[in-house]
């Protein structure tokens, strides 16, 4: 329990016990959790020496817009000084609801969906209208409960005296489409009336195109930043980088058990034990099963053959580096692939050594496996051809190719189907080079079936009708 206490704008002094650390941004700002008396309250307090009352004031005058166009949003209490002096604000917890994102995840209803898309857009309707634009409009930032969408996060909100012009709009409506799946876009454009509506425009071929266009854009935008975001230090990440070594973690797997495994990762690679078993132990690299904490990983480890080997790693990423940015990749797409845990690259000087890449395990069979198990099984064998030929598609739809499509790199988890083995992965840029390695990876998956003729039936039927 961490006690805040606040000298209030007003003179008085007030005291927040406070039971959960919600979030920390280093050298910027902590959000607390806690009570105030009988109410449920968030602290954020603003901690760079430099920036503290810029920081604040942002946030304070984001959230007083939002309350004045009667836009839901978080209510201010209290403004004042912590003991050491930073500035904070005291904000009523809205209770009994969960955040856009996970909302989102959870109603798999397409009915459930399109009703948070349309109440969505509708909020942002309101927003433009007052002349006000949501900078950072990640899912996060939106807080829904049984009967409103709430507007978190007032240092990002941009305000203005008039409502905002339709350029201004339709490019804050597709940063904020862009923060959801590919496969979402054809649903969103479908309510994009509800938003229209609201905003007095006519529904037209070109107002649709046009949005749907900066939606690409956006999302083309948010994943360069993202993808430069998973070397670092952030929100998401752990960086344990070294002299002899870099290391990167998913914070959600931020345990002293980990950070001892990236530290000496070899003292785990023996086989038969009960915390680690050999997978496969060949030349280019090793693959071991790993429990740990409670939790199965898979860490695969990158060998150095020689010299030229070593020398040309100085160069070019690592493979294990090469899969933690692949997967965070098709993460990012909504493409089903096993969680990335961590990497270590170690160095010596400017050249990369050997490399790690961990990720989930996903337990169950593999897509060879589980079609020799099911070969009479029609309404099995239907299901899977449909979700292997939707990951293709969406590898499609982005011009990535997987390089080694051979069917041990489809694994069947929990009645979903997963890509892995990503470390001859790439997006391509231009779409002739995408088209050629494209038919690489299909004729080397239809080879997986050469001996079982009605299978590969069924998997060029359906990839046919993807127009692939």
């Amino acid at each position: 329990m961490t006690t805040i206490r606040i000298t209030t704008t007003e003179g008085t002094d007030i005291t927040v016990s406070c039971a959960e650390l919600v979030r920390r941004v280093a050298g910027k700002r902590t959000v607390y959790r806690g009570n105030l008396e009988t109410s449920q309250v968030f602290v954020k307090i603003f901690v760079n020496r430099s920036s503290k009352r810029r920081h604040f004031e942002a946030e304070l005058n984001g959230l007083q817009a939002l309350t004045r166009a009667n836009i839901p949003a978080p209510e201010v209490l209290y403004t004042g000084q912590t003991d050491e002096d930073y500035p904070a604000i005291v904000s009523r917890a809205i209770t009994n609801g969960i955040s856009m994102e996970l909302a989102w995840k959870q109603q798999i209803d397409e009915n459930g969906r399109q009703t948070l898309i349309k109440q969505l857009l509708k909020v942002l309707a309101l927003h433009h209208e007052a002349g006000l634009q949501h900078k950072d409009p990640h899912l996060k930032n939106f807080f829904v409960t049984s009967n409103a969408i709430y507007t978190l996060d007032g240092a990002d909100i941009s305000t203005g005296k008039t409502p905002l012009n339709k350029p201004a709009s339709l490019q804050n409506l597709g940063l904020v489409l862009a923060q959801f799946q590919p496969s979402d876009d054809r649903r969103a454009l479908n309510l994009l009336p509800s938003y229209c509506d609201a905003r007095g425009w006519p529904m037209t071929p070109t107002l649709l195109q046009k949005i749907h266009e900066t939606i690409l854009q956006k999302r083309e935008w948010r994943k360069k930043r993202y993808l430069k975001k998973i070397y670092r230090e952030c929100s998401q990440v752990v960086s344990l980088s070294e002299s002899s070594s870099s290391q990167l973690m998913e914070r959600a797997f931020d345990t002293p058990a980990m950070r001892d495994f990236l530290q000496q990762p070899d003292r785990f690679a023996g086989s038969g034990t009960a915390e680690c078993v050999m997978l496969k132990d060949g030349n280019s690299s090793t693959v071991v099963q790993l429990q740990m904490s409670g939790d199965s990983f898979v860490v695969k480890r990158y060998n150095i053959k020689g010299s030229l080997h070593r020398l040309k790693r100085m160069f070019s990423r690592s493979r294990a580096e090469r899969c933690w940015e692949n997967a965070h990749l098709l993460g990012f797409y909504g493409i089903p692939t096993a969680e990335p845990v961590a990497i270590r690259v170690d160095k010596t000087g400017p050249f990369r050594g050997r490399s790690w890449f961990i990720a989930q395990h996903l337990p169950g069979q593999t897509l060879m496996q589980f079609i020799l198990d099911n070969r009479d099984n029609e309404k099995a064998l239907a299901d899977i051809v449909v979700e292997v030929t939707n990951i293709i598609e969406g590898l499609q739809e982005q011009q990535i190719a997987h390089g080694d499509f051979k069917a041990n790199n489809f694994q069947i988890s929990q009645g979903k189907v997963y890509l892995i083995d990503l470390d001859s992965m790439e997006q391509h840029r231009d779409a002739a080079s995408f088209e050629k390695a494209q038919q690489k990876d299909l004729t080397r998956f239809l080879q997986n079936w050469a001996s079982m003729s009605e299978v590969k039936e069924l998997f060029l039927r359906a990839l046919n009708g993807k127009d692939t």
